[in-house]
């Protein structure tokens, strides 16, 4: 991304359950990353925002889910109401739903059929037919 994107900021979401513990390293995990990108120029016109969310965990469409709490935090944040939301690795469709929930426009990319007939059916109420 970063051949056509300006790097931005690196945000955090921090574990509610405590995190995953790594063994190998022998500690605990509180938080992921998400990476921020844009493109130039950059007009900062939104207002200040924590640059952390606190999320819960979520596996019902797939089993590298996110929160959808975490991602309508960002996606209010950064984007207007009625904006266009990108997402490159839509997995459970978690970005899509909350583009949805805020009043968004998405567009979104997946490569794994089982993930994608997995997103179509919770964007569609359960339906992966249509």
């Amino acid at each position: 991304m970063g051949e056509h994107l300006t790097y931005g900021w690196t945000f955090a979401i921090q574990h509610s359950s405590g995190g995953t513990w790594l063994q190998k390293f022998n500690l605990r995990n509180g938080w992921k990353p998400i990476v921020g990108f844009y493109k130039e120029p950059l007009n900062a016109w939104w207002t200040q925002f924590p640059d952390i969310a606190i999320g819960s965990k979520e596996k019902d469409s797939h089993k590298w889910q996110q929160a959808q709490s975490e991602a309508e935090h960002f996606i209010k944040a950064l984007s207007p109401q009625g904006g266009l939301v990108c997402e490159p690795f839509c997995g459970g469709g978690t970005t899509p739903a909350a583009c949805i929930a805020t009043g968004r426009q998405w567009i979104a990319f997946e490569k794994d059929e089982t993930a994608y007939r997995s997103s179509l059916a919770r964007l569609q109420g359960g339906r992966a037919d249509e």
